[in-house]
């Protein structure tokens, strides 16, 4: 996964466990770089939109869709449409299974989609498609 270790990886997710299990199997795909988790949204709003000086380039994100406070669709709407961040590629996560959700994120512009509970596989699969 050569792509990866290329890239800052930003999970944005309030599950603890959820965002471990993203990060460990990120871990047994072999990547070393740094791995960023934000438990809370506006956390990661403030990161990605007003601290533009510690935001690092090549960034790669794990989105929640479901969070308290600003939602994933809002931040994944935000990061689609602004010049300096439209081109960062977004992976949501979520444990909805309405195609609805699916299909509004395509619109807004996320580059994949995976189902929770997440597997190693899904996820080499899906980055290997980035």
């Amino acid at each position: 996964m050569h792509i990866l270790n290329d890239l800052n990886i930003l999970i944005v997710e309030d599950n603890r466990a959820q965002a471990r299990l993203i990060e460990i199997f990120l871990r047994e795909m072999g990547v070393r770089n740094p791995i960023m988790v934000m438990k809370r949204s506006s956390d990661a709003w403030n990161f990605l939109f007003s601290e533009v000086q510690k935001r690092p380039d090549h960034l790669l994100i794990f989105l929640d869709l479901n969070m308290p406070g600003i939602n994933g669709y809002d931040i994944l709407q935000e990061i689609k449409k602004r010049t300096d961040t439209k081109a960062i590629p977004v992976i949501v996560i979520t444990s909805s299974v309405n195609p609805d959700d699916r299909e509004l994120c395509k619109k807004l512009g996320a580059n994949a989609f995976i189902q929770k509970p997440p597997s190693l596989e899904l996820i080499r699969d899906t980055v290997a498609q980035l």
